[in-house]
């Protein structure tokens, strides 16, 4: 009935065109997302120092990915069953990040992902949920997992992704911090007029901040070495767990055909493919189960947390329910 049923409807905020499904979570609480929408604009906006254009906002019904995408338009899972990395406390940083993807898509250069990425979680202040990015970093330099900046920057698209998106977070607050906002931007702006991104850096950095790729990675390090990890090593470590697992489940169990809808949900050709999912009882209780150890995490309930961690991985393993 839901999918039957279920028509595109538009809706104007002040910063963007916001579409969304009928019969959806979106649409019930469409007026709390206005809200949320037009203060996370007005946030990045501040940041900027600039006012966003018009931006087309698309609204899943469904979870996609990670929870949302910038691409033709930008896109965010909003559902009740949402297992992903968000919960209804920090939906809010999702819109944050993707809203100043799109604002930075305004700037000149030609920057490339990683730095996209860094900027995000940077004006978000977390990645899905706040964080202190800089000691998740740390966690990792302590590990011996931080890579060197221009192995991290060229290899980006295949690394871990929580791990990729804290170096490249804290990356980002460590330009910030050293060179003000106003010369990252610069940073960012910078034509690199290559496709090799740690060449891109190592002439942009040059030009922007004296310093070479090497210059910039020791002066990270070092920066790192001063920071307290012990805050964030739990939580760092079973995030990733978590959110590795609930990927292997994703992929046997809830699909999404990004080949449909990457270019453009609106034009995919059905509302059916950004709204359907799993109704079986066992598909719902897992979810929530992942969804229920998220905010265990988030709450800093580590052991319980851990524990349910061995319950979902488990139930991926053997697909025994």
């Amino acid at each position: 009935e839901q999918e039957r049923v279920a028509e595109w409807e538009t809706l104007e905020t002040d910063c963007c065109v916001v579409h969304y499904l009928e019969a959806s979570a979106a649409a019930r609480d469409i007026e709390t997302i206005r809200s949320l929408i037009d203060s996370s604009a007005r946030e990045v906006e501040n940041v900027f120092g600039t006012e966003i254009p018009p931006m087309e906002i698309v609204l899943l019904d469904v979870l996609w990915g990670n929870g949302g995408y910038a691409s033709g338009e930008l896109v965010i899972s909003y559902l009740d069953r949402d297992f992903g990395p968000t919960t209804p406390d920090t939906v809010a940083m999702t819109f944050v990040h993707e809203l100043a993807h799109g604002a930075s898509r305004t700037l000149e250069g030609d920057a490339p992902w990683p730095l996209d990425e860094a900027i995000a979680v940077h004006v978000a202040g977390g990645h899905f949920k706040p964080e202190d990015v800089a000691a998740r970093a740390a966690v990792l330099a302590e590990r011996g997992e931080l890579l060197p900046l221009g192995e991290f920057l060229d290899e980006f698209p295949a690394l871990q992704h929580e791990t990729r998106y804290v170096q490249a977070g804290a990356l980002a607050g460590f330009l910030v911090e050293t060179f003000g906002w106003e010369r990252f931007l610069d940073l960012y702006t910078s034509d690199g007029n290559t496709s090799d991104v740690s060449t891109w850096f190592d002439n942009a950095a040059g030009e922007v901040f004296g310093l070479g790729i090497n210059e910039v990675d020791d002066a990270f390090t070092e920066w790192l070495s001063l920071i307290d990890p012990s805050t964030e090593r739990r939580d760092l470590d079973l995030t990733i767990r978590l959110q590795e697992t609930r990927r292997r489940y994703q992929a046997t169990y809830a699909p999404y055909q990004n080949f449909f809808v990457y270019g453009s949900v609106l034009e995919a050709g059905s509302p059916v493919v950004a709204l359907r999912e799993a109704r079986q009882p066992e598909y719902v209780a897992v979810e929530a189960l992942i969804s229920w150890t998220q905010r265990l995490i988030v709450d800093d309930r580590f052991d319980e947390a851990e524990a349910a961690i061995k319950e979902v991985a488990a139930i991926v393993e053997t697909g025994q329910i």
